[in-house]
């Protein structure tokens, strides 16, 4: 979580979406106020709401808008196999080395995933609602504005135009190289299998590509 408090503005960390990059750029202009920062960096807009959002907007005078980014869904699960097949974790119950990725995501999508499966869901970080319709007919977003990860740079121009001056994204965080070249196959079973477990996921990141960029009512 990062506080810009003169703009009101905080924006939420999810995992492998270059929340590292967002937060170097972002970094010399969030709060100084060791009680605006919180201590889990990944912190999700239900966390957000229930222990920071009140005492945010009693400190800074007002509501906070909240901003994160979003990334297509077997993007990011590829970007999480590499980034825990590091050389650091090797052996660990984290570690996808001796994992194919198909493994992978079959064990990212039962009801209690093994440690090296467990990353989270981007439609419950963000706070997605369901509608009284069908799919995300009437839906609604805790956070309010969210940013495609393939189009970073809107969301660089809507940091910029806030502050009033031009940010540059730095290059943080990148996945180191895996050991050897990787096989991203699906078999014909998961991959219906995962759009079906992550079907809210899929279908608020369609929309977000559609668009370009959501807010809370879908």
């Amino acid at each position: 979580m990062q506080v810009i408090a003169g703009q009101r503005l905080v924006f939420l960390e999810m995992p492998k979406t270059a929340s590292k990059a967002v937060v170097a750029m972002l970094k010399p202009h969030v709060s100084q106020d060791p009680g605006h920062r919180a201590t889990e960096a990944h912190i999700g807009h239900r966390g957000f709401s229930h222990r920071w959002q009140r005492r945010l907007e009693r400190d800074l005078g007002g509501p906070v808008e909240t901003f994160c980014v979003m990334r297509e869904p077997l993007e990011r699960l590829q970007s999480w196999y590499r980034y825990r097949m590091r050389a650091k974790i090797a052996g660990g119950d984290t570690s996808t080395r001796g994992v194919d990725f198909n493994a992978f995501v079959a064990a990212c999508i039962v009801d209690a995933p093994p440690g090296f499966a467990r990353i989270g869901r981007q439609d419950r970080f963000l706070g997605l609602r369901p509608g009284a319709g069908p799919g995300l007919e009437g839906a609604r977003l805790g956070v309010d504005h969210v940013f495609d990860y393939r189009r970073i740079g809107v969301l660089v121009d809507f940091v910029s135009e806030r502050l009033g001056q031009r940010l540059v994204l730095p290059l943080r965080n990148v996945s180191p190289a895996p050991p050897a070249p990787v096989d991203y196959t699906l078999s014909d079973a998961v991959r219906a299998q995962v759009r079906a477990h992550l079907a809210a996921e899929f279908e608020l990141y369609s929309l977000l590509r559609l668009r370009g960029v959501l807010h809370r009512v879908l």
